[in-house]
This record gives structure tokens, sequence and C-alpha cells, in this order.
């Protein structure tokens, strides 16, 4: 099952093309599902509050210190790339509270 999410669940950073939300502020138990039934790609829809546009993010990274996972970072699909430009140095953070 594909995971959505909304622009306006995550807090947006001009300067940093940044989204950002606390994994406890969004109140779900999966962040992320398969992007493609063919990969092992994970990550997620992210659908524009202002326009409707649907966006796919896939998980890049994740940052650990001293064992504990700190955030997991979502970069956007090569496709949705094609689709919106504009996204292109943008990316999205979870940060595990």
């Amino acid at each position: 099952m594909r995971v959505f999410f909304n622009t306006k669940q995550f807090v947006y950073t001009c300067g940093q093309k940044t989204f950002s939300q606390e994994i406890s502020t969004l109140n779900r138990s999966e962040i992320y599902s398969r992007i493609y039934q063919d990969a092992a790609d994970l990550g997620f829809t992210m659908v524009s509050d202002k326009t409707g546009i649907e966006s796919v993010w896939y998980l890049n990274r994740t940052k650990e210190h001293d064992g504990d996972l700190e955030f997991w970072e979502f970069n956007p699909t090569p496709e949705t790339l094609k689709k919106i430009p504009a996204l292109r140095g943008h990316k999205v953070i979870i940060f595990n509270d």
C-alpha cells in the first residue's frame, strides 16, 4: 500500500530546499512503502496542497548517532524530476523524535 503525505504536513525551508517534520507530528506508524511494484525502492507520494500534483520521493539515506536513528532523508525520483523540474535539489527529512 502506498504512503501519501500532503505538503501542508511539513515545514518548508526555502533556502535549504527542504521539507521537514518530526515523525510524531506526522502521526503515522508507516512513513514509507515500496514505490514500485517491481523493485525494492522505498518512499512515499507527496501531494502539493496548492496544486494537487503528486510527487514521488525515495529513501536516499538514514542518519544514526550513537546507535539511535536520527532521521530519514528522501529525494524526488527521476520520474518526478522529469514531471516537476523545480524539485531538483529538494529533499524531505523526517526526524525520529
